[in-house]
């Protein structure tokens, strides 16, 4: 069984975000940026109020920590998504619509692209899963294959690649559908 696609820019950027949610550090860094600051100025309105400063000066520090839990999400989300556009505009520039086919042969996944054949043990597969928009195979040293589920040659080819690879590895994928980059 045979697959042939072609990433874009988005399908990299996609992927880059997927695996920057699941990493405990990435999370553990933006919590701490979200709630950081809000600490500091409530630390702030505590000390100007004790202190005997003005009412509006508190008010001010605590709207300014207020301010920043509610909107600071959307500005971490939005940054952290132009820092990776910026890593795969960088980093994948040659593999941006290049036409490749993954093929699944006895044991193996073969890899045909422009550059050349890569032929992979299933045994090295360690995960399948998936998002609405894209399935992703991971491979044992980390490597990851980013397959596109709308963009295949015919309806549900790549769907039924992944059942197949997963049945023949004895995998079950993964269902992280729900997800989306927030």
């Amino acid at each position: 069984m045979k697959l042939k696609y072609a990433l874009t820019q988005e399908d990299f950027l996609t992927y880059q975000l997927f695996a920057a949610s699941k990493k405990p550090s990435v999370k553990a860094a933006r919590d701490r940026s979200r709630f950081v600051v809000p600490l500091i100025m409530f630390a702030f309105a505590l000390f100007a109020f004790f202190s005997g400063a003005t009412l509006s000066l508190v008010l001010t520090y605590l709207i300014i920590g207020l301010l920043w839990i509610l909107f600071h999400p959307k500005y971490s989300a939005r940054n952290y998504r132009r820092h990776y556009a910026k890593h795969v505009a960088e980093t994948h520039v040659g593999r941006i619509g290049i036409s490749s086919t993954l093929a699944l042969e006895a044991d193996q996944l073969v890899v045909n692209s422009p550059v050349g054949e890569t032929k992979i043990n299933l045994d090295q597969v360690k995960k399948i899963e998936t998002i609405a928009t894209h399935f992703f195979i991971t491979l044992q040293i980390g490597d990851t294959f980013v397959l596109p589920r709308n963009r295949a040659l015919e309806e549900g080819e790549a769907s039924a690649f992944i059942e197949r690879l997963a049945e023949e590895k004895g995998l079950s994928v993964v269902d992280r559908s729900e997800w989306i980059w927030k």
